[in-house]
């Protein structure tokens, strides 16, 4: 109907697929009128990653100037909560289209200078072209929009080495917080020619910039053991550290020794109780990274009350290599009266896969919890978990007559993923599928997609909703689709 049916209004619906489908329609519409960019503007900072993913979408699709959009953006970003500003530059960085100029647009404008910062760090690598402007930027007048600026040199890395001159130079700033900035950057972009300069610090008498010297310094010369062992001593002593920001600090950068994780990955697991989330977010990033060798200490942590949740966060990234932690996961909901810690038990055995067949059983008694959302992952994690759960068959069987419309999609999924040839599951799953390629969010999207090319030629009468997909916001949903359109032969 176009722009007479624009449905800004919508974009603050309850409901937040509704607000999805009205920032999408927004944007095909292409009615660039203020009152229509300022609401999707708006709805960059929504709590659904969905809703934020087809408001920046829409935006990038309205044929308006780049400065506008920005200063639209930034305006939001300095009324936002906190809490949802990073997971919106996040979503900004992922959906920017090669939006360089953009970008540089951003870092140009003192209003938008820190945000652009901010979100050059999101885009990492894909920044590099804006090296010269955060060079600018990194002698802003402001501490913390230089501190910015340095932080996102660093997470491009050694494309960023034209600008070694200016990240030195900061080392000498007045602000603490700009010179650890700087170090950190220098141990990102890894140029050798930083070496002296770095070592003038290893015996700083701030703590801070102590450890970070000795990290950048093992990063810059990676096959100096001299440097590996020094750096390895200062970050270990230093996760006992009283200031969170050491610690956290320390914890991240332990992520380049894996082979001498052995040595420090029980005090590490013991920042899985931290009081401080960057601390225990960083524990879980470099223990995951580590993978199979630190799975006994994570099982090991699962016995402690206050470990328990981030023990399972980390399992759950390190996948099929921690399957003897299947069962000690899933043994662990039995002791704790937490409905989110079950749904987590059951994404860890989900990503775990086949070599988790032995909690099946504990699965299948998830399937009568009180909370939906703990049913739903443990379907989820019986589908992963494949054939080898074919105990579970007559349970989910029994969800296909319920009312309840995810748990029959989600019940003929796992049925599928359990049973992939038993025709009479797949006839009953196709219109389900299609079904949810429109109405679930992100994941449910791209795994109706992914089982739809799983059944193959016989699925042909998704093909129309699949090529729909193709255009989805999401680019796993899209990728996804133009897959098994591929494996049905449309």
């Amino acid at each position: 109907m176009g722009p007479a049916a624009a449905p800004r209004g919508l974009l603050k619906d309850q409901d937040p697929l509704v607000r999805e489908y009205a920032a999408d329609a927004l944007g095909r519409i292409g009615n660039a009128s203020q009152g229509v960019v300022d609401a999707l503007s708006a709805a960059v900072t929504d709590e659904n990653p969905q809703v934020r993913a087809e408001a920046v979408n829409a935006l990038l699709s309205l044929d308006i100037d780049s400065e506008t959009r920005i200063a639209l953006v930034v305006d939001v970003l300095n009324d936002a909560d906190p809490s949802v500003v990073a997971p919106a530059l996040n979503t900004i960085a992922e959906y920017a289209k090669a939006g360089t100029p953009t970008l540089i647009t951003a870092l140009e404008n003192p209003k938008s200078r820190y945000w652009g910062c901010l979100i050059a760090a999101e885009m990492g690598p894909r920044a590099k072209h804006a090296v010269s402007a955060l060079e600018k930027a990194a002698k802003d007048q402001y501490p913390e929009i230089r501190m910015e600026a340095l932080l996102a040199l660093g997470a491009i890395g050694p494309d960023a080495s034209e600008a070694l001159s200016t990240v030195t130079a900061a080392l000498n700033d007045k602000s603490p917080a700009v010179q650890y900035a700087a170090m950190y950057a220098l141990g990102e972009i890894r140029d050798s020619s930083s070496a002296p300069t770095i070592a003038k610090y290893l015996d700083s008498q701030d703590v801070m910039l102590r450890e970070l010297s000795a990290w950048a310094l093992a990063r810059v010369n990676p096959d100096d053991t001299e440097a590996r062992q020094r750096a390895l001593t200062t970050l270990v002593e230093s996760l006992e550290s009283d200031n969170p920001a050491v610690r956290g600090g320390a914890a991240r950068a332990l992520t380049d020794f894996p082979e001498q994780s052995g040595e420090f990955a029980e005090a590490l697991s013991s920042l899985l109780a931290d009081k401080d989330y960057t601390v225990v977010a960083n524990a879980i990033q470099t223990l995951s990274s580590f993978g199979e060798p630190v799975v006994p200490v994570l099982v090991e942590a699962l016995g402690h009350p206050d470990r328990r949740l981030a023990a399972v966060a980390t399992l759950q990234r390190i996948g099929p290599k921690a399957a003897v932690a299947a069962v000690p996961m899933i043994e662990a909901v039995g002791v704790a009266d937490d409905p989110r810690l079950r749904q987590e038990v059951s994404y860890a055995i989900a990503s775990i896969g086949p070599a988790a067949a032995d909690a099946t059983g504990q699965l299948v008694m998830l399937l009568g919890d009180s909370d939906p959302q703990v049913v739903y992952s443990a379907i989820y994690a019986l589908g992963k978990i494949g054939p080898p759960a074919n105990s579970a068959v007559p349970k989910l069987e029994g969800n296909l007559g319920s009312e309840d419309q995810f748990l029959r999609l989600f019940s003929v999924w796992a049925l599928l993923k359990i049973e992939p040839n038993n025709e009479k599951i797949i006839q009953k799953a196709i219109p389900l599928l299609t079904e949810a390629l429109s109405q679930l969010q992100g994941l449910g999207r791209i795994e109706a997609a992914i089982a739809l090319g799983e059944i193959g030629p016989a699925a042909k009468s998704a093909a129309p909703a699949l090529r729909e997909a193709e255009g989805d916001a999401n680019p796993a949903v899209r990728d996804a689709a133009t897959k098994a359109l591929e494996k049905i032969g449309s």
